[in-house]
């Protein structure tokens, strides 16, 4: 007999988890690049219009909720969201 954690990490293997991340980097930037920099109320729609801003405050919402099913399941994330420090060579003028 398996147990429900066993069952879900066969449904739900890690390179699925990576191919949901994909699809949802690629439809962030897909909808990102055909949203408007600044929002505001569109007639023709009836509502208002996602900004690039919401659109990829979304991707990263959608992002951190598949890290946790992948956390929960597999112990290790799809995306790091850790942000790298990058050293510029050179001289800083003051």
């Amino acid at each position: 007999m398996t147990t429900v954690r066993e069952h879900v990490a066969q449904k739900l293997t890690f390179g699925e988890l990576c191919k949901r991340r994909d699809e949802i980097l690629a439809n962030a930037l897909d909808k990102a690049g055909k949203s408007p920099v600044r929002g505001g109320y569109s007639r023709l729609v009836g509502g208002y219009i996602q900004t690039k801003n919401d659109v990829m405050k979304a991707c990263i919402a959608d992002l951190k909720n598949l890290n946790m099913v992948s956390q929960a399941i597999h112990g290790k994330d799809v995306w790091n969201f850790e942000e790298e420090e990058v050293e510029l060579k050179g001289k800083a003028s003051s």
